[in-house]
């Protein structure tokens, strides 16, 4: 027998079963859809490019760079090389032969660290090696200069010794950027008679810790920094305040009474 139909002629909706319900036990098992998986960040070239240029930003921040004058040139030469490297540029002027653009970067650091009037004869290098080479050149390179400065050099070196109220950190600064000039000059100190000179001058109130150094150690395996660290512990034991010494002494007194 065939259903029954309407009246408007249409078969009748089937009636819902029980366990089509949402409260039944099949509804409540469903699995929920699992999330559609994050696409990537950056997934194409551009984006790629985004980054890479995001990277050259950050590292030309901070473009702080130190000046070029007729005597520094050997302290400036080692500041640059810290700086460049510390910004991945050092590679555009050693070995060299890097992309436009990271060559590029470093040419515009060097000439944003020399003197105006140099400008204009290095803006017709064709690489950031050949500006540095450059540089050099006017600075050093030419033989009565570089002879000169040597001499220079050579002369405050021999005569070096603590000023009157100089105290040890000072001292060891003056040496090493002297012997940093000698070495860039071509006239390097070795480092075990940089170290027997520093004891050598060292003064007075320091010499049995000197004395005691030379004893107990190898001079020539000692390093500059070393010595000064062993001075400046001495230094600030002999600073204490006078009113302490002065009860110190008072003690001692007693002690001999």
């Amino acid at each position: 027998m065939a259903p029954s139909r309407s009246p408007s002629g249409k078969s009748p909706l089937p009636s819902r079963s029980p366990s089509s319900d949402r409260h039944s036990p099949e509804r409540r098992r469903r699995p929920f859809p699992s999330p559609l998986p994050r696409r990537p960040r950056y997934r194409t070239a551009g984006g790629e490019r985004i980054i890479e240029r995001v990277e050259r930003v950050v590292r030309e921040i901070g473009g702080s760079w130190p000046q070029l004058t007729r005597s520094n040139y050997a302290e400036w030469s080692q500041l640059m090389k810290i700086k460049q490297l510390a910004r991945s540029l050092w590679d555009a002027i050693d070995p060299g032969g890097v992309d436009l653009h990271e060559d590029r970067m470093a040419m515009d650091a060097l000439c944003s660290a020399v003197p105006p009037d140099m400008v204009g004869s290095l803006l017709g290098k064709e690489s950031a090696r050949a500006t540095w080479d450059a540089i050099r050149t006017v600075r050093i390179c030419d033989k009565r200069i570089r002879k000169s400065a040597v001499h220079q050099a050579r002369r405050e070196y021999d005569v070096l010794e603590f000023k009157a109220e100089e105290n040890v950190e000072d001292f060891a600064i003056r040496l090493n950027a002297l012997v940093s000039r000698l070495a860039v000059l071509g006239d390097p100190e070795p480092p075990h008679k940089v170290v027997e000179k520093y004891l050598r001058v060292a003064k007075p109130r320091f010499r049995q810790l000197v004395i005691s150094i030379e004893t107990l150690f190898d001079v020539s395996t000692l390093y500059v920094e070393e010595i000064t660290g062993r001075l400046v512990a001495a230094e600030d034991d002999d600073s204490r305040p006078a009113q302490h010494q002065q009860q110190s002494g008072k003690l001692l007194l007693t002690e001999e009474e």
